[in-house]
């Protein structure tokens, strides 16, 4: 099933910026060559340990630079042979100086909620904060095609950026 979005819900995500008048171009430039770049990915490291997070994927349905516009879809693994759960969010192209940016799940029709960028190679991982299901995630997040060889650089970010508490999500045996 192709995902669509409904360009009102559309035109209300991109005129919602919730991001106040601290626009980075630069800051804006790289999250949206982050997110092209990062369109199918394994959540490799977390802040939190979250069991409800093992194996967790992001793939690209849509991504309209233009509009200043992304939308992610998660899949949360299901655990002990429950029946995983897909879950979209939308995501706002345009970051702060602070590399903030509007991220929320696209169900709730508007931006309510940050996200923040950390770090970003310009290959194949990203660092940043993520509020999902209720809290704050600080995520390692690996391009699926490098999930098995990334620069050691990434992991050296994530302890930078998000503290030395880490939690592994990816398990090459029981993710695929």
């Amino acid at each position: 099933m192709a995902f669509q979005l409904v360009p009102a819900l559309l035109l209300t995500f991109a005129s919602s910026a919730a991001l106040g008048d601290d626009v980075s171009e630069e800051n804006t430039k790289l999250l949206v060559e982050a997110v092209g770049v990062m369109n199918d990915a394994f959540a490799y490291y977390s802040s939190i340990d979250d069991p409800r997070f093992k194996c967790l994927t992001a793939v690209l349905p849509v991504y309209e630079p233009e509009n200043h516009f992304a939308v992610y879809r998660y899949h949360f693994q299901g655990q002990n042979g429950e029946s995983g759960t897909y879950i979209n969010y939308c995501v706002n192209l345009t970051a702060t100086e602070t590399a903030e940016f509007g991220f929320s799940p696209c169900e709730d029709g508007v931006f309510d909620s940050t996200g923040q960028g950390y770090y970003f190679n310009g290959v194949n991982c990203f660092v940043g904060r993520f509020p999902l299901l209720g809290n704050v995630y600080c995520l390692l997040w690996v391009k699926r095609d490098f999930v098995d060889s990334f620069p050691e650089e990434c992991v050296a970010q994530f302890d930078q950026n998000c503290g030395t508490e880490r939690y592994a999500l990816y398990d090459k045996e029981q993710c695929s």
